[in-house]
């Protein structure tokens, strides 16, 4: 009686042990799925964040090259004036001194 009660108290221990594996190996795949989600989602958010970078990046480079053409004109108009002016300014002085 007593071999018989352990045989069953054996049985009863392997099917519990066999079933705490199944929910592990279930538990396992449940995980690598959720991983694999969180992986393409991460890859997602990636491209658009990359995306708008470049779009920024290309908006801030536009800006830049439209900032340097002006500062370019803006220094030709000013070398321009200023040769001018000079030349002007001599002039004058020349009036004045025959004055």
């Amino acid at each position: 009686m007593v071999k018989s009660q352990e045989s069953r108290l054996k049985l009863a221990m392997d099917q519990i042990e066999k079933k705490h594996e199944e929910r592990l190996k279930h538990h396992a795949r449940n995980f690598e799925y959720e991983i694999t989600k969180l992986c393409d989602v991460a890859k997602v958010y990636h491209e658009i964040i990359v995306e708008q970078f470049k779009k920024v990046h290309d908006s801030i480079n536009l800006k830049v090259d439209v900032l340097a053409d002006a500062i370019t004109k803006f220094m030709e108009y000013h070398t321009s004036f200023s040769t001018k002016l000079d030349a002007k300014s001599k002039q004058d002085s020349k009036v004045f001194e025959k004055l």
